[in-house]
């Protein structure tokens, strides 16, 4: 096992050469390198909502001015965020978009017993429930590029196009900074990549080829 260090951290690389423990990457293929790459697993259940039944005495009339009512806004579905893909080719990207509460207006009758001019009218509304998300960690085998191939033209590619997706503001250097591997990370984590190395997935995913 030979340890070398590429990005954020020291990371196990494999090639063939040095197969000498039951440690090692699945299927692995000569020429290749490997690294244990961090992957977040997010285990946070999907939202959920309590809902609430309430009956209301809707106005059906036509002479309002002569009937005490009240204007009452009943939020039917509570305000949300969902993931939604903008843009086009090089410049599309997820965004966190959120979705308005729906509200409706009801004019309510105070006293039912001043006019008959009204309807019972059942509103279900939702409400969200505050549940607490929990992230797990693990590691796992990933092709990566290797060393060797980590120059200064692919790096350039990566500053840029993490640069096109608004995840990097730096200068277009060739050199793998600090700022860099931020932009990088924080790309990685926001499209559910294996994190901390130039992995195969985290590549593809920046169209930028290695081999």
């Amino acid at each position: 096992m030979k340890t070398l260090s590429l990005l954020f951290c020291s990371c196990f690389f494999y090639t063939l050469a040095f197969a000498q423990t039951s440690n090692l990457p699945p299927n692995p293929q000569p020429g290749k390198c490997y690294a244990k790459c961090l992957i977040a697993t997010d285990n946070s259940a999907a939202p959920k909502f309590k809902e609430k039944t309430k009956s209301y005495p809707v106005y059906t009339g036509s002479t309002p001015e002569q009937v005490k009512l009240e204007k009452v806004a009943v939020v039917v579905e509570p305000a949300s965020t969902k993931w939604t893909e903008k843009g086009e080719g090089k410049n599309k990207k997820w965004c966190l978009v959120e979705i308005p509460a729906v509200m409706e207006t009801l004019m309510i009758v105070k006293n039912t017993k001043e006019t008959e001019d009204y309807e019972m009218r059942t509103i279900t509304t939702r409400k969200a429930v505050k549940q607490q998300a929990s992230t797990n960690r693990k590691t796992e085998w990933k092709e990566v590029v290797c060393n060797e191939k980590i120059n200064k033209k692919m790096v350039s590619k990566i500053q840029n196009n993490l640069a096109a997706k608004d995840f990097y503001k730096g200068l277009i250097s060739g050199k793998l900074d600090t700022e860099t591997k931020t932009a990088l990370t924080a790309f990685q984590k926001a499209n559910n990549l294996p994190i901390g190395n130039l992995d195969k997935e985290t590549m593809s995913a920046l169209n930028i080829s290695y081999r």
